[in-house]
Formats: C-alpha cells, sequence, structure tokens
C-alpha cells in the first residue's frame, strides 16, 4: 500500500523532470500500484492520470483513509487495547506507561490540524475492483 504511494509520488517527481528536458514524450514511465492510500491532491492526481494506474480493492480500507480517518481510527485504539493476565506490579507499571502514552498521544493530535491542508487522493486512473 505505502510502497504505491511512494512509487506514484517518485514517478510524479520523475515525470516532472522529464517535462522540464523536454523528453516526456521520448521517455515511457508508467506505475501501477495496488491498494495505494491518498498520497496526492487533486491537481496532482489529475496530471499523473497518462503515467500512474491505482488498482483498488472497493473493499479495501487503505484507498480510502485521510489523515483526519486515521486520527480518528488511532484514538480508537486507545480503548481497545487488549488486555493480557500479569502481575499486579506489571499491571500497574503498563498502565502508568499507557496513561502517560494516551495523554502524550492526545496532546500531539490536539496540537495537530486536522482539517487543514489538501484533501488527498489516490494518485492517476483509478480502477476499482470489486
Amino acid at each position: 500500500s505505502l510502497g504505491g504511494g511512494v512509487a506514484a509520488v517518485l514517478c510524479a517527481l520523475v515525470d516532472n523532470k522529464l517535462q522540464s528536458k523536454k523528453l516526456e514524450d521520448k521517455v515511457s514511465l508508467s506505475c501501477t500500484t495496488f491498494g495505494c492510500p491518498p498520497v496526492v491532491d487533486e491537481s496532482l492526481s489529475k496530471k499523473l492520470r497518462k503515467r500512474v494506474l491505482s488498482i483498488v480493492n472497493a473493499s479495501d480500507v487503505v484507498p480510502h483513509l485521510s489523515p483526519h480517518l486515521a486520527h480518528k481510527l488511532s484514538d480508537l485504539s486507545i480503548f481497545f487495547k487488549k488486555k493480557e493476565e500479569k502481575s499486579k506490579k506489571t499491571r500497574e507499571r503498563e498502565q502508568k506507561r499507557e496513561k502517560e502514552s494516551e495523554r502524550d498521544t492526545l496532546k500531539a493530535r490536539r496540537a495537530c490540524p486536522r482539517d487543514k491542508g489538501p484533501e488527498l487522493r489516490v494518485p492517476g486512473r483509478v480502477l476499482y475492483m470489486r
């Protein structure tokens, strides 16, 4: 998934270099991704249609993620951690670490702008498979 996003972004960078050197019609450059997450804005996604094909399983959650949704999912994960049977002392140590981690995570989330920035898209032409 993320490898496809990296490949698509690299394809965009190479394509940009080819255009600046007037070589875009002389070099065959294409990229096919599978389950790529949204990594580019709408205008770059449109520019990449001739170079990038993103194949997406319609029920795959990764291509539909947004930074805002990822924040919400990680917030939920804090509350649904699996508890194992451990000694009282070990549980107390882990609870203390978890509370510190939760506090730090929530503090970082509050500092991170959730609704700002461009809306990200899956790059290029997108083929949805069922």
